[in-house]
């Protein structure tokens, strides 16, 4: 056994520490706790049998796991063991190696508040551990009904074991105990040592009903509020980095990504430094709901519709979900949309669009045009201002806000609301004295996630796009690989294109020339959700509507890292429009710049009238329109900006060994013009999005007659005399 010196990771500063599993003799020897009401020493498989042990492939199927399969990857008294006479370490040989990537080994029975820990190290990849809520006990679930993934206690040898932990968590999540540990070397070896799980208290976390308004109260610092019950944070955000040096020295890399790459240049100079500062007020909060919701809180904050929070492994497998995401129906079984309130008085609402949309856990109650006006008794508005601390997505302009509000409502209010009051007119002329329709949520659903296991097995939710109806009577079918269609019809002297982004290749232009055969003249486009994709797709859709009879050019650029725009910066990048990269590995100034522009070639569709239908719209959706306007003969209906995210989006690499992605940033800002030289002058307009030539949205009266208020006026336009 080699000496050895233990240390705090990263750091020489003394700091608070979660609570220390093992202790280390003068020699630097590890000794398991006295108290562990499981260690796992890993000096053969015996122990490993007895406590249920499985092996599993990459893809988590189960491989053979008797005892000569366990011991196969013990490797005994070799001078590197931390503890004891033996360690554990899977090879991998390559990504696809069919042999062991994942152990699993069952818990015994627990009580109160716990902490499961161990010591790996870096043999290719820093070895992971995940504490599985599980409702069976032979691991047929997969990764469980929910998961804490360890991160770095902040304790590391001199001979670079490092201890990792889930921190104290609690033994069960809305009664489903915790009860499998799985060990992953996934895309590469695993080495293993000193494995612990130990009581460390009294459950913190109150089996108590709470509303997000007062989370805080029932649930306390480290609880969070899902399906109108608290459960322990970690089970929904991911257990925090353990000490405050480690929240620090994220904190501030994520704060150097913003400030230096980040190339939104509104957002970054009118909002970075306050980013910043919220990220600094994170540090001393060791929640993880006051962490990552924190975190959450302050992306949003800085405001940009390509940039996204980091997401912790747990999020993805857990069926306590901070929110069910965006698009869809959640748990609702109905599809919301923004709605003017004519009939009663004006305004903009929240109000059903559709209904039987996928399967609902809280009755077949609502019809369509009831309006949603609270939320556990809180006005919807009110509700709404926290869901910034959901982990959600905000777009660039907080003029769209309203659109994809609506769209993540159904997600939110499936994990996060109690009880829902709509308000519902007597008639499709008279709003006067509503009806009040209260629809549980929070107790039904938790009832059906709990019965079926997870959340998958309970919630089949459909998509939801903001469209009262759709442009075409028939969709075409969805794409094998998942990328964007075009439906299309023509029904009278009007061609109807409706496409929910360009996220695609050339079946989505072959589509695109089908619907301009023949050389309509009167094109309704009906882009009310658009996702963005390629500008490709972008600047191919101009060049069958726009040419240079009526030009328009846009550039968009990166930045260096020392400023977002330094004197003179744009105008070395403004010869690359309309240019190439020459540098093999896409390495010059132009391959960090994209451009589109309209061509000298006549447009096929030059002549045609053309409406365009906005809601939703971000990124490519941004950029097709700020590029159309302005050409004779179009016009965009919406209710609102479009947001304005005008550049590409890259993710960001991991910061963190539990991190599924560490977020996204938008790595790109555009100025449009009518030519090139304009260009020099033009702003940069990330954060401004496309504004509606008439501003228009779905009525409620139009709503209760079914009839869908922006298609109308659309239409009505198209075929309206000069």
């Amino acid at each position: 056994m080699a000496w050895r010196r233990l240390g705090w990771v990263l750091s020489g500063l003394a700091l608070a520490a979660p609570a220390r599993a093992g202790t280390f003799d003068t020699r630097g020897v590890l000794h398991v706790s006295a108290d562990a009401a499981l260690a796992l020493t890993f000096d053969g498989a015996q122990e490993l049998m007895e406590h249920g042990a499985r092996l599993y492939d990459q893809d988590m199927a189960p491989l053979p796991s008797d005892l000569g399969d366990l011991n196969a990857h013990v490797v005994a008294a070799d001078g590197a063991e931390l503890e004891g006479t033996g360690y554990y370490r899977i090879v991998r040989e390559s990504f696809r190696d069919p042999g062991p990537a994942y152990l699993s080994v069952e818990l015994p029975t627990l009580e109160g508040r716990v902490q499961v820990s161990a010591w790996t190290r870096a043999d290719s990849v820093i070895g992971t551990l995940y504490a599985l809520y599980s409702s069976t006990s032979d691991g047929s679930d997969g990764f469980g009904f929910a998961m804490v993934q360890a991160t770095w206690s902040g304790r590391r040898t001199s001979d670079d074991w490092v201890e990792v932990t889930t921190g104290p968590v609690d033994a069960s999540v809305l009664g489903v105990p915790l009860r499998r540990l799985v060990l992953a070397a996934g895309f590469g070896n695993l080495t293993l040592d000193a494995l612990e799980v130990r009581r460390v208290g009294d459950r913190l976390v109150p089996d108590a009903a709470c509303t997000m308004a007062r989370v805080e109260d029932a649930c306390g610092t480290r609880g969070e509020c899902i399906y109108g019950r608290c459960v322990d944070a970690a089970a929904v955000w991911g257990a925090a980095p353990q000490t405050e040096l480690h929240r620090r020295q994220y904190t501030q890399r994520l704060g150097h990504i913003f400030s230096r790459f980040h190339a939104n240049r509104g957002a970054v100079n009118a909002r970075g430094g306050d980013f910043r500062a919220r990220l600094d007020g994170l540090v001393g909060m060791d929640s993880p709901r006051e962490f990552w919701a924190g975190v959450s809180e302050a992306v949003n904050f800085f405001r940009d519709g390509h940039t996204g929070p980091p997401m912790q492994y747990g999020q993805f497998y857990s069926s306590v979900p901070s929110t069910m995401g965006s698009q869809q129906s959640g748990a609702l079984g109905v599809c919301l949309g923004l709605t003017e309130l004519d009939l009663r008085g004006g305004g903009l609402g929240v109000t059903v669009f559709r209904t039987g949309a996928g399967s609902s856990l809280v009755g077949s109650t609502l019809r369509v045009g009831d309006v949603l006006v609270r939320v556990d008794g809180e006005p919807l508005a009110t509700w709404l201002a926290r869901a910034d601390r959901m982990g959600r997505n905000v777009p660039s302009d907080p003029g769209a806000d309203q659109p994809y509000d609506v769209l993540d409502l159904p997600g939110m209010l499936s994990a996060r609301a109690g009880t829902l009051e709509f308000e519902r007119c007597v008639s499709a002329t008279d709003c006067a004295n509503p009806t009040v329709v209260t629809v549980p949520v929070g107790e039904p659903v938790r009832t059906a996630v709990l019965a079926a296991g997870s959340l998958a097995g309970a919630v089949q939710p459909a998509s939801c796009d903001g469209r009262f109806s759709n442009s075409v009577s028939s969709l075409a079918p969805p794409s094998d690989d998942g990328s964007d269609v075009v439906s299309h019809e023509r029904v009278g002297e009007i061609t109807a294109i409706q496409f929910d982004g360009f996220a695609a290749d050339t079946p989505w232009d072959d589509a695109i020339r089908q619907s301009l055969a023949g050389a309509p003249q009167f094109l309704l486009f009906d882009t009310r959700l658009g996702n963005g994709g390629y500008l490709q797709r972008v600047e191919f859709l101009l060049h069958q509507l726009r040419d240079n009879g009526s030009p328009q050019v846009g550039l968009g650029v990166g930045r260096p890292w020392q400023s977002t725009d330094p004197i003179g910066y744009f105008d070395t990048q403004a010869d690359c429009l309309g240019a190439s990269s020459t540098d093999e590995l896409g390495l010059d100034a132009c391959a960090q710049t994209m451009g589109v522009q309209t061509w000298d070639a006549p447009a096929s569709a030059s002549a045609a009238k053309v409406a365009w239908l906005n809601t939703a719209d971000i990124s490519g959706n941004d950029y097709a329109p700020r590029l159309l306007q302005g050409r004779p003969g179009f016009r965009i209906f919406g209710p609102t900006r479009t947001a304005g995210a005008f550049g590409a989006i890259t993710t960001l690499p991991p910061l963190l060994a539990s991190e599924y992605y560490g977020g996204s940033i938008q790595v790109h800002d555009t100025r449009f013009a009518d030519s090139a030289e304009l260009l020099l002058t033009a702003r940069y307009e990330s954060g401004h999005g496309v504004p509606p030539d008439e501003v228009i949205t779905q009525k409620l009266s139009d709503s209760l007659s079914g009839s869908d208020t922006m298609l109308a006026r659309a239409r009505a336009w198209l075929l309206e005399t000069p």
